[in-house]
């Protein structure tokens, strides 16, 4: 599987699909899959649901609002939660989505469980996982963004909603599918 190489390919890509008038928005959208499927390399459901979700709207400034979307959702986003005590059991998660400008991105969950008693006696089990995707936001303006992600490792692409949390113009504060994610 391929991927834009930035940003600016993915908004040429639909600029171009525009000034080719392409009148009808249902011509757009599969000539924009068969693209997907073709350069992309992506598998026909994939490279479908990667185009209706980019361009939910299908309208003449897509490309610009998919920029506009990309921005706010660059940078790494964190969530982290803890359980216990230092001195005893404890338990802490961190979850971490980075999404890139060369609409590349990784999950991680990083989990460590930890034990120490006061006579001396303790364990400890972190542990990893990684997740890389392709990514694209959608061209809606609506309040919850959708954001494709495509594994590289296999498996089927997938949507995930993000919603601002601030009002600010570059957000600090998100949730993607209802969890809390900060900024980092």
């Amino acid at each position: 599987m391929k991927n834009f190489n930035d940003l600016s390919a993915l908004r040429s890509v639909l600029q171009e699909l525009y000034q080719k008038n392409l009148l009808r928005p249902e011509w757009r959208l599969e000539v924009f899959v068969d693209f997907l499927e073709q350069e992309l390399e992506l598998t026909k459901d994939d490279a479908s649901l990667y185009a209706s979700t980019v361009l939910t709207r299908n309208a003449e400034g897509s490309a610009d609002w998919v920029g506009s979307a990309a921005i706010k959702v660059l940078g790494k986003w964190i969530k982290m939660s803890q359980e216990g005590m230092a001195a005893a059991w404890l338990k802490s998660v961190t979850e971490t989505w980075e999404f890139s400008d060369d609409l590349m991105c990784e999950y991680k969950l990083e989990t460590y469980e930890g034990y120490t008693s006061p006579f001396g006696s303790s364990y400890s089990r972190p542990s990893l996982t990684r997740t890389a995707f392709i990514w694209a936001p959608s061209d809606s303006c609506r309040e919850i963004l959708d954001v494709v992600i495509v594994p590289l490792a296999g498996g089927m692409a997938r949507t995930l909603k993000v919603a601002w949390l601030d009002q600010e113009v570059f957000p600090r504060k998100c949730s993607i599918n209802g969890d809390t994610f900060i900024k980092q």
